[in-house]
């Protein structure tokens, strides 16, 4: 590796080594990665991150702003005081509960304060889950149809009038003017946003958030006016998006009866209800204005920091990373340009994942995890010639498989550093035996509300039960050794990953030395208490109109009406969130096929345990087969347990602008089916990472009869958002000849 970097850095081009990491929460030090990748000019990637949240933390800085936009990622909620819950695609145990940091048990032990306390959860989802059979009423949605079940949820609350008018008018751009006729925004010559003032009858620019000055929703109305000497029809953000979401009337949703129920429900116990659209996106290429509709829905309920609703906790511990700082070491920011990383980090601008992020205009939005695809591409191109991957898998892992093994078979060097074998460790030329978690020291940080109405911000160590075994070190060890042989020895010299680097933390954050890791082991977690607050703007909001968006200000001048940029006028980037239609099964025999994670597996990193395999575990829910609707099954012919062939048949690129390589296209596969009930009829449906092929690997045979999912999936991005279809493959059921 060392050798490598010198090669790579003597070229000009150190970028061509690159790491990948893919777990924050099995990872040894993400802080330090990203310090290494500083310091040595390589390339870094948190590969995993947009098949996680990654366009879901852009779409929540749209909508509300940087400094709100991590509690509603995290659907972070005042859960014991919620009336009324309608959530997405989230199955609490099979995906660590809902997110609200590393430590998730506050957050679903909340959930059940929750139901105990009378809330009422509805689920939609295709499948029938864990959550959904907990769930007091289970939505079996059509793949990809979330967009139009949150628009006719909307439709409900502004025809019903169950809107919460004065938090619009106060907190949100609802009243800002949008032209009629080309659907962009009335600027005044100061390049102030216009709204209509009632009271005074004429144009003003639209107030501070908390400020009502007079706006009005315009809800029916129209407005005139004169820009520079020529008349103007405009009416409100509100008035457009309430004419917009008329043609999505229950009556044309399948569940019909269900939407108005749940609309009402939700416009009756605002603003103690959660509307959410899940922690996990890029599930299809119209996932991001799904999400945006879900937001906009919020945004019309009024469910912000107030008794069981959406909280944003007021305090904070200031936690940022441990990196050490010049003069403990020379300065590695010297004609540099850093920009923020994901978890507190910096990165180096000209990364792949970063460099479209900082464009005018820009190409992705900053909040990106990463842009895969790119990566891949630059193996292509010869750019990127070797890798570290750590805690991640991306031969398994990551879209259309055929292609991610052709561009991984250009590079000079794969080396894999992980607690377990999986099929990275196949396609490397060097395998690390990484420490596991149970053998090194790692600090968390997590906020939540109690049951008692108390915001608790939690410190703990994820301490070394014992010491690494055999010939195990941490990564970071290794990434050390390396440093010195490359000349970066004053960098790494005295840098300490079990102490040391986690009291810098505490110190930034000034709480050292009441606090150290040291403390934090022998003693246990540290707490601090606070009572709950109802502020909203206790920090300012962070969009261009200083107010959450229902029409996106960002995306209007950023993407949709700039002539620079790509995504010039195209609707995944539409400042309201219209409808995108994606590619359908075509023919009798094809569905979508879609997956969700087990509960007792932790996503593709569990799977050589013999002891997880085990049937009993699977409680009537067999892990390996592909899932069908029992009258689909019946119609096509195909009885349970039968062994069917499956093959990819799209989306293809000349069906959707957001397929980017379709090598995917014709690939089969053999596969058992399971027939049920609780499944929709145009899915099939298989648990995530239940198809293995590993050499080296000890897990159990029976892993190799499941279906690997992304060997399905060709490579699809969303616009701007950076979204990764994860969900997006159409594949055919055929009888086996013979």
């Amino acid at each position: 590796m060392a050798t490598k970097l010198k090669q790579y850095k003597k070229e000009g081009h150190p970028e061509a080594f690159e790491i990948w990491w893919g777990c924050p929460f099995q990872q040894d030090s993400m802080d330090f990665l990203y310090y290494w990748s500083v310091i040595a000019g390589s390339g870094i990637s948190y590969l995993h991150g947009q098949v996680c949240n990654g366009d879901n933390m852009v779409e929540k800085n749209v909508t509300f702003g940087k400094n709100h936009s991590q509690t509603m990622l995290s659907i972070l909620a005042d859960w014991p005081r919620t009336k009324y819950t309608v959530i997405a695609g989230q199955n609490f145990p099979g995906t660590g509960q809902i997110h609200g940091g590393p430590c998730n048990i506050p957050t679903n032990s909340l959930v059940n304060d929750a139901r105990e306390n009378g809330c009422k959860f509805v689920i939609i989802d295709p499948k029938l889950t864990d959550t959904g059979a907990w769930c007091d009423e289970w939505i079996p949605i059509e793949p990809g149809k979330d967009q139009i079940f949150a628009l006719s949820v909307a439709n409900v609350l502004i025809s019903e009038k169950l809107y919460d008018e004065e938090f619009l008018l106060r907190y949100t751009n609802a009243a800002q003017l949008i032209c009629t006729d080309t659907r962009e925004c009335l600027l005044n010559d100061k390049g102030n946003y216009l709204v209509w003032n009632n009271l005074k009858q004429e144009i003003q620019s639209l107030p501070k958030a908390g400020k009502m000055d007079g706006l009005s929703l315009g809800y029916n109305k129209t407005y005139y006016t004169y820009l520079k000497d020529k008349k103007i029809e405009c009416k409100t953000a509100f008035q457009i998006f309430a004419e917009m979401v008329k043609e999505y009337s229950p009556s044309k949703f399948s569940f019909k009866d269900q939407v108005i129920k749940i609309a009402i429900n939700l416009g009756k116990n605002k603003p103690s209800v959660v509307f959410s659209s899940g922690f996990t996106s890029g599930r299809y290429p119209n996932w991001f204005q799904t999400m945006r509709a879900f937001s906009i829905v919020n945004l019309l309920l009024g469910n912000f920091d107030k008794p069981g609703g959406y909280y944003f906790i007021k305090n904070e511990f200031n936690v940022s990373n441990g990196w050490p700082v010049p003069p403990e070491v020379p300065d590695y920011s010297k004609d540099k340009k850093l920009v923020p990383a994901p978890y507190n980090n910096m990165t180096l601008e000209y990364n792949i994942d970063q460099k479209p992020c900082y464009l005018k205009p820009r190409k992705y939005h900053p909040a990106v995890a990463s842009l895969p695809w790119l990566h891949f591409q630059a193996m292509e191109e010869g750019k990127v010639k070797a890798i570290l991957s750590t805690t991640e898998n991306s031969v398994l892992t990551q879209q259309n498989t055929k292609w991610v093994r052709e561009c991984l078979n250009k590079l000079d060097l794969i080396i894999v550093g992980d607690q377990f074998l999986k099929e990275f460790s196949d396609w490397a030329d060097y395998i690390i035996p990484e420490a596991s978690f149970l053998e090194r020291n790692h600090l968390y940080y997590n906020k939540y509300i109690s049951s008692d109405s108390m915001e608790n911000l939690l410190l703990y160590m994820r301490s070394a039960a014992i010491p690494p075994e055999g010939n195990s070190k941490p990564l970071s060890w290794f990434l050390i050794q390396v440093a010195k042989k490359i000349g970066l020895e004053d960098y790494v010299e005295n840098i300490d990953l079990q102490y040391k680097w986690w009291d810098k933390i505490l110190e930034k954050a000034k709480l050292f030395p009441k606090v150290s890791a040291k403390k934090l082991i022998e003693e246990g977690p540290y707490f601090e208490r606070y009572p709950v607050s109802h502020n909203l703007l206790f920090k300012p909001i962070e969009t261009r109109s200083g107010r959450f968006e229902i029409y996106s200000n960002e995306l209007a001048e950023e993407c949709y009406f700039n002539p620079k940029s790509e995504w010039h006028q195209n609707n995944h980037v539409n400042p309201f969130p219209v409808e995108i239609e994606i590619a359908q099964p075509e023919n009798e025999n094809e569905f979508f096929l879609i997956c969700g994670k087990a509960s007792w597996h932790q996503k593709s990193a569990t799977q050589h345990s013999n002891y997880l395999m085990e049937y009993a575990l699977e409680a009537g829910c067999p892990y390996m087969p592909v899932y069908i609707n029992s009258t689909r099954a019946k119609e096509l012919g195909f009885s349970d347990g039968e062994e069917v062939i499956l093959e990819c048949v799209g989306p293809r690129k000349d069906q959707d602008q957001c397929v980017i390589n379709d090598d995917s296209i014709g690939y089969k596969d053999k596969a058992i089916i399971k027939t049920t009930e609780g499944l929709h009829p145009k899915a099939l449906w298989i648990y995530w990472a239940s198809g293995h092929e590993e050499k080296s690997n000890t897990m159990a045979s029976k892993t190799k009869k499941g279906v690997k999912m992304n060997w399905f999936l060709p490579t699809s991005a969303t616009p701007y958002s950076a979204g990764v279809g994860k969900n997006y493959s159409i594949v055919k059921i055929n009888k086996i000849k013979g």
